[in-house]
Order: structure tokens, then sequence, then C-alpha cells
């Protein structure tokens, strides 16, 4: 079916390089433009492979119990994917990273720029299956767009199935809106985009876990999104978001790039 957004996005990050982030945590560590050129453009899209996801036929990887959908609205695209040899490697191999996407003609913010200036500061970030909330943290700052923060940052972490827990991180300051104990179901906020820990600039980071002590991302899949393909066209997603790719949530032809923010 047709796309109905403008033809041409970009997915921001920023500029610079970061350290390795401690175990629990993830950063970017080089921060480009990336941009996303549709039909009647001049220039040729190049999409990054990514590893195979759980539940998609990753040879060795465990079953996958849980159904996951995506943890946000609108069309967002992938800024760093599973195996990336930047940050997604060792314990967090498996991990994602996620903005929404922007028509080319919004002008990236510029150094300085306040967190309110990024697309994903604020969005609201959704629970991606239903389950129990078994750590939170809530009370770190957000640290300014483009500065190297430090920490964990704000996050939560909701146990789906036995070995199967969601991670949500980077999450904005005193945005957090659940504590651990506490049922969610799926698509409900628990908090909203941020740039707290090692995040550099806003984006979201998530993995599915098979351990919380130590943390262990492992191979995992999405259900029910699709991808906005070269061709303008959005088709049913395989599972494995990629880096480069522009998804949202199937049956959603309105759900516009731009949110509202609070």
């Amino acid at each position: 079916m047709s796309s109905g957004f403008p033809k041409q996005y970009y997915l921001h990050r920023g500029g610079g390089v970061a350290k390795t982030p401690p175990v629990g945590s993830a950063c970017n560590p080089r921060y480009h433009r990336l941009l996303l050129i549709w039909p009647g453009a001049a220039h040729v899209l190049i999409l990054l492979a990514a590893p195979l996801l759980a539940g998609a036929g990753a040879p060795g990887a465990p079953t996958q119990l849980t159904r996951l959908t995506l943890p946000f609205e609108g069309i967002w695209g992938v800024i760093q994917g599973t195996g990336s040899g930047q940050t997604h490697v060792g314990y967090a191999a498996f991990a994602l990273d996620f903005v929404p996407a922007q028509p080319k003609s919004d002008r990236p913010p510029p150094r300085g720029a306040p967190l309110t200036a990024f697309a994903c500061y604020g969005r609201p970030i959704l629970a991606p299956a239903d389950g129990t909330v078994v750590r939170v943290s809530a009370r770190a700052r957000d640290w300014p767009a483009y500065v190297e923060g430090t920490g964990d940052g704000n996050f939560v972490i909701i146990q789906h199935a036995k070995n199967e827990f969601s991670e949500l991180r980077h999450l904005k300051a005193n945005s957090v809106t659940v504590a651990a104990g506490q049922r969610v179901r799926r698509g409900q906020i628990v908090g909203r985009c941020g740039n707290s820990g090692n995040a550099k600039t806003p984006h979201l980071h998530i993995a599915l876990l098979s351990s919380v002590a130590p943390i262990a991302t492992r191979r995992f899949a999405f259900s029910g999104y699709e991808v906005l393909t070269p061709g303008g066209h959005f088709q049913p997603g395989d599972g494995e978001p990629k880096a480069g790719q522009l998804v949202r949530t199937a049956g959603r032809p309105g759900a516009a790039a731009t949110d509202r923010r609070p």
C-alpha cells in the first residue's frame, strides 16, 4: 500500500565519539547523519545488514515465547542494529537503537540546541508486551545534547516470560510512570524518550534480555510491524529491524512521523 508520507526522511544522530559504556547501559560511539532518500531524489539508499534475530529462524537461537510489538507510535528508524561493532557488542550485541524519522526538509539540531529540538525527546515509550516491571531507574538527569553523559540513565525492565525481559533505556528525566512489581499491558506508556545515561543524543535503546543480573541481551524478533521500502511503500516486516530501516506498527496508516510530545 502507499506510504502516504513525504518521500524523503532522515534519521538524526549527533557527532563525536563516546567511551565504552558501563555494563547495563548503552551509547552511540559514532554519530552521523543518515539520509534515507526515496524516489525522485538523486541519491542511492544504502541499508546496513544485521544478524538474524530470534523467532526468525536464527540457528541456535532460543525459542521466543513473547510476542513483542514496537514500543512507540509513528515512523521510527534504526540508527544502530544488532552486532553493529559499535556499542552493540558483547553483552549488548542484540540491542537496537531507534529515533523518529524526520522529513529531510527539517534541519538537524545544531550543537548547543535544547533537547526539545530533537524529534525523539519526550516521545511516549510503550511496553512491547504484557508483563511485570522488575527494575526501574527513574532519578537520572538528562545530559545536554552532544555531551558524553555517564551512568546507566533512566530505564525500565519488564519480565514477560521466563528468561525474557524487555529493556528500555535512555528515558527522559522524571518521565518514568511505572514502579518495580507493577503489572503493565502492551502499549502502556512506561516513560518518554530522553537523553539520560550514556546516550549522547536522544534515542531509544531496546533489547530482549535473558538475564538482568548480569545484563545479557539475546536474539529477538518483533511482530506486527511494517517496513518502508525504497519504492515508498510499506510492507510487512520480517521480524528483524535493521540499521537504516524505517518501521511503523502495522495497520496504522495514519500514524504520523511526528507524534505529539508533552
